[in-house]
């Protein structure tokens, strides 16, 4: 069967919409979902780094740190991250489900807070949790030692 010149867009065309039913992941990025999705919040204007938290040593970490974490009943704040420029805390999002692990938390300077049904605020005694998450930034390449000893020293503006 021989296609005119007139009918050869409408075919292609036609072709490029069933390979789009057919096919869900057609022309859609399929995020990565495995661990945990970390963001250094560091800019204003641009994006912060991210990078992807994954191995069982690493998450076994992350848990442990959690469930160490005592509960702050009497958190004054609306949030953990200020409202201010430069380094504003670390955004973890368990994008992948984990088990054990809550959805969506967020660490700054000795606090963390949880988000779920209700949002509670922990205490991270020694900064453990940031200080681990961070370390991580590091090792993936997210940020280098130096912005990471600003941040960790309270220099970190911008």
């Amino acid at each position: 069967m021989c296609i005119s010149r007139k009918r050869l867009p409408w075919v292609l065309a036609f072709a490029v919409l069933i390979t789009a039913a057919l096919c869900p992941s057609y022309g859609t990025a399929q995020p990565e979902k495995e661990g945990l999705k970390v963001t250094v919040l560091l800019f204003s204007g641009r994006p912060d780094p991210v990078y992807r938290l994954a191995g069982s040593e690493m998450l076994d970490r992350v848990k442990r740190s959690l469930d160490a974490a005592k509960e702050q009943t009497s958190f004054d704040k609306p949030t953990v991250i200020p409202a201010t420029l430069g380094y504003k805390g670390i955004l973890v999002d368990n994008d992948a489900g984990l088990p054990g692990i809550p959805v969506r938390f967020a660490v700054y300077r000795g606090a963390i807070e949880v988000r779920g049904e209700k949002t509670k605020f922990l205490s991270d005694e020694g900064g453990t949790l940031e200080s681990f998450l961070l370390n991580q930034a590091i090792a993936k390449g997210a940020i280098d030692e130096k912005m990471a000893r600003r941040i960790k020293e309270g220099t970190y503006s911008k």
